[in-house]
């Protein structure tokens, strides 16, 4: 295995493993914010990261993958969802704490 190549999957695991973590900390605001004890602030800074994270993965995938693989393809897709539920969420959010 090249050096390049032994980089670039710390790197990809890197990427991966602060999807996790974002995911982890969004999961524990929701449940606080279901309790009543998390902010909104939380919450939406949750839901953003679990976004940036998802997408440095992606840039991480896109330097060794083929730009017009099936595989690259659903993984951009599967991003751009992951965009737009989290941008629902922090909506969704902001309008429950307005009521409030």
């Amino acid at each position: 295995m090249r050096h390049d190549d032994g980089q670039w999957s710390q790197g990809l695991i890197s990427a991966a493993q602060m999807v996790a973590r974002a995911t982890g900390n969004l999961c524990e605001a929701a449940n606080q914010a279901v309790q009543g004890e998390a902010s909104e602030e939380k919450l939406v800074t949750s839901a953003k990261q679990v976004a940036s994270s998802t997408a440095q993965l992606l840039v991480a995938c896109k330097v060794k993958a083929d730009p017009n693989s099936e595989n690259m393809k659903r993984l951009q897709s599967a991003g751009t969802a992951v965009n737009r539920a989290t941008q629902m969420l922090v909506e969704s959010a902001s309008a429950s704490f307005e009521v409030q």
